[in-house]
């Protein structure tokens, strides 16, 4: 007769180690621990069993001995080991409103103390926890996902910088207040061209209607700044100005 728990759990450490403990009767026989899988049945010493990866298992225990003979099975369980972030992974800037998820991190680590290894994987952020978020500088969940199933995922907090969408030159029209076509967002000084009448004169500017739901919800966020050689000041004076049209944005620029 063999004892033995019907069920064992262990956690991988990859060593090799007497996992569980089987007794007979009469004490003291000798016995044979074969894994039973998908590849068939491979027979190992009962301390090669502690070095097995991650996973479940069903072994077959049978006494190995010319005058006695039984065996049983149970299921044997390797749980992944934990793992500590032990160098916090840092990413590079992501662009607000992209259509992928952040890059995987440039740096970070995790260790595995069951084992004493390095664990290899990669630290990442999922989209949905930043494509809602503003440009600015944001503390944001990250996950570790190991190479090996041998190990636990792992997560914590980093900070993500967003850095604003850059928009297309031609997004901005710049316009006369009579609603003459004269350029895009950066008007040179020979572009456009009034006489001195003693008035200030000043121009009128529009988004691109083509374009601007290419951007999201732009009406409660997008406004526009217009200055004539860097000043708000509409010029009066004869003199040679550039225009220059800019989007004032949480998320673009």
């Amino acid at each position: 007769v063999i004892t033995v728990q019907s069920s064992v759990s262990v956690v991988y450490n990859g060593k090799q180690r007497e996992p569980f403990t089987s007794y007979t009767t009469p004490y003291g026989l000798k016995l044979k621990y074969t894994l039973i899988d998908e590849n068939g049945e491979t027979t190992y010493e009962l301390k090669e069993l502690g070095a097995l990866d991650a996973g479940e298992y069903t072994i077959k225990i049978s006494i190995d001995d010319a005058n006695h003979q039984g065996e049983t099975t149970i299921r044997y369980t390797v749980t992944p080991a934990a793992i500590t972030v032990t160098k916090t992974p840092v990413f590079k800037d992501y662009e607000y409103c992209g259509e992928i998820a952040p890059e995987i991190a440039v740096s970070g680590e995790a260790y595995c103390a069951a084992d004493g290894s390095v664990v290899e994987g990669t630290f990442s952020i999922a989209i949905e926890t930043v494509n809602t978020r503003n440009a600015g500088t944001h503390v944001v969940n990250y996950i570790f996902t190991p190479a090996s199933g041998n190990y636990q995922q792992v997560g914590g907090t980093v900070n993500l910088t967003i850095v604003k969408k850059v928009l297309e030159d031609e997004f901005l029209y710049i316009r006369t207040v009579d609603n003459e076509f004269i350029g895009f967002s950066v008007m040179e000084n020979s572009d456009y061209a009034v006489e001195y009448n003693t008035l200030t004169h000043s121009v009128e500017v529009s988004f691109d209607k083509n374009k601007i739901y290419m951007y999201g919800s732009v009406n409660d966020d997008f406004t526009v700044s217009v200055t004539y050689n860097e000043s708000i000041s509409k010029p009066r004076e004869k003199g040679i100005y550039t225009i220059r049209a800019r989007v004032l944005s949480k998320n673009y620029t």
